[in-house]
């Protein structure tokens, strides 16, 4: 009997033993659910002011910020890029394509297809049109950001930039132009006053009149350059040989070379007629024939060539003067832009503006202290041919 009553105290002994223990776990537990609580609390307080400040940092950005996935849907868009794209309501979400019904084809393809890191201009035709420069960056798997900035302003600002400098280029060479007549008339005036003087030979008389000759038609090409800058040239297209045109000017500016004792040589064997203008043709090899000119010091060697190829014919215009260095060759059909001391730039531009006006093409070879060629490429076609 007194073993049965002392297995019963060790048994209740056992009990307050595992339920004291309980106790103390189930304190632990609180204890730490206390804890984890006030953790998660924290943290969700900690989350709710970084989403407030990511969220008012995305929508207080200068710049459209969107989230576009895989499929070309917008999952992510602040309202810059709802301004930007003259959006009302984003109802999320909803396909890109919308935000570009205003674009053209061209613009919209190569927005969406443009690769990461990469910037690409698109225009907007709304009210007002606009020119958003976007730039694509990779988020996470097939997920992009599409970064868009308003550049119209700027666009308009540059173009406004531009014309600022088209005028001041324009100022100068308004003023290199009157220094280039103010000379031919200097010359003209002494010429003339010498054919006034009594006891002149006949032959002092014809030089005096060839040399009034060459700078009236100095003059005519200043002048004609000038008006090339400002309007449309009109094409009067008749079928001529370049050879004949092409030796004709050479023969016109022969006494201004031999002034300048330049020797003037020709090979002119083109067969074939081409439809021009002569008299733009004429224009276009006075220019080349001066810039050639201005290349050479005293003395110096001027060739001019034609000859047939496959259905084209080509006329060139070739120097051994100083050359044009490499990093100006694709300066030189600028306006403004001249490598000789006191050039106007003027002459060049023209000849590029005429030759496109003609339909033909024109080529460049030169090398620095051996010399340079233009040369001049037309289509050829049997006459009546379209």
């Amino acid at each position: 009997m007194k073993a049965v009553e002392t297995r019963r105290v060790d048994q209740a002994d056992l009990l307050l033993q595992a339920f004291s223990s309980f106790n103390e776990i189930s304190g632990s537990l609180e204890a730490a659910y206390r804890d984890l609580a006030s953790r998660v609390e924290e943290l969700s307080a900690e989350l709710e002011r970084s989403n407030y400040y990511l969220t008012s940092l995305l929508e207080n950005l200068p710049c459209g910020v969107l989230v576009v996935n895989a499929d070309h849907w917008v999952t992510l868009i602040n309202q810059t890029a709802c301004r930007l794209f003259q959006l009302d309501e984003a109802e999320l979400p909803f396909r890109i394509e919308t935000l570009l019904a205003e674009a053209s084809f061209s613009d919209r393809a190569e927005m969406l297809a443009a690769a990461a890191d990469s910037a690409t201009e698109i225009h907007l035709s709304g009210n007002p049109p606009r020119t958003l420069l976007c730039c694509w960056s990779v988020l996470r798997g097939a997920e992009r950001i599409l970064v868009v900035q308003d550049v119209t302003a700027l666009r308009r600002l540059e173009e406004r930039i531009r014309d600022a400098e088209r005028l001041a280029a324009m100022g100068e060479v308004a003023l290199e132009v009157a220094h280039e007549i103010r000379n031919p008339l200097g010359a003209l005036e002494l010429f003339a006053s010498l054919l006034t003087e009594e006891g002149l030979t006949l032959e002092e008389r014809r030089q005096y009149a060839e040399n009034i000759r060459i700078g009236i038609r100095s003059l005519n090409t200043v002048v004609n350059n000038m008006l090339c800058l400002r309007r449309t040239p009109r094409v009067e297209v008749r079928r001529v040989r370049l050879g004949s045109i092409l030796e004709e000017t050479g023969e016109l500016m022969r006494p201004l070379l031999q002034q300048r004792r330049i020797v003037l040589t020709g090979r002119f064997h083109d067969s074939r007629e081409v439809s021009t203008d002569p008299e733009l043709l004429r224009q276009i090899f006075t220019n080349l024939l001066t810039n050639a000119v201005q290349a050479l010091a005293e003395g110096g060697h001027i060739e001019l060539n034609t000859w047939d190829e496959p259905g084209r014919v080509i006329a060139e215009v070739a120097d051994d003067g100083v050359g044009i260095p490499q990093q100006f060759r694709k300066l030189v059909f600028d306006s403004g832009f001249s490598l000789a001391k006191g050039g106007t730039g003027l002459g060049l531009a023209i000849v590029k503006r005429l030759v496109d006006a003609l339909g033909a093409e024109i080529e460049l070879d030169s090398e620095e202290g051996r010399g340079t060629s233009f040369r001049l490429v037309f289509p050829w076609k049997e006459a009546g041919e379209p």
